[in-house]
């Protein structure tokens, strides 16, 4: 279920919602409108960035307990084995982590294109290009890729522990990208011009 949502439908149905929150905003002019008390453009990109990345996480933790509650009904108190729970809890906060990262890409995608559409078609790009990557053998770019340590994280280690380098590295580099389209997002929304 979690490789489900968050490889998957997780990522397009965020597309879908931060569309309709960004890019249709922008089209009726109301995203980077001063409010009445002086806010200015930056704080209020800023905010909507927030309440967009912690949604995120929360809906993978909506799966997990929802997992967790159809599994129990199924197997009982056996799914809290505790070195099993303790592995598969680990991984959905990962698989949080990376789906605020990928948030956070599709924000800076939507302010740099402006365009809906546009933002689903590169976020299903996005997809295609990740699989393909994951299933390379080329291994300088797997290692840099953003979508390469969760897929290790949830096919490679399903059932074992993830090894603390790969974890360490996975995370960094993680938020090297969630910087990195944190700061772009900030910056095309200084350049736009009403």
């Amino acid at each position: 279920m979690m490789r489900f949502y968050v490889g998957t439908v997780g990522i397009l149905f965020n597309v879908f919602l931060l569309t309709l929150f960004v890019c249709e905003e922008d089209r009726n002019k109301m995203l980077y409108q001063p409010l009445l008390h002086g806010e200015n453009r930056n704080r209020m990109i800023r905010s909507k960035i927030y309440v967009a990345v912690s949604m995120s996480m929360i809906f993978v933790l909506l799966v997990a307990f929802i997992n967790y509650i159809t599994a129990f009904m199924r197997w009982g108190y056996e799914i809290f084995e505790q070195a099993a729970f303790i592995r598969t809890i680990i991984k959905y906060l990962l698989s949080g982590i990376y789906m605020s990262v990928i948030t956070l890409g599709i924000v800076a995608l939507c302010i740099c294109t402006r365009s809906a559409w546009k933002t689903i078609f590169f976020v299903i790009i996005y997809l295609l290009i990740d699989q393909f990557i994951y299933s390379s053998n080329i291994a300088l770019l797997q290692k840099i890729w953003v979508g390469y340590y969760f897929n290790l994280w949830t096919f490679a280690y399903e059932y074992q522990k993830i090894p603390f380098s790969e974890l360490l590295i996975g995370i960094s580099i993680m938020i090297l990208y969630g910087i990195a389209f944190f700061q772009i997002a900030l910056y095309r929304t200084k350049k736009i011009d009403f």
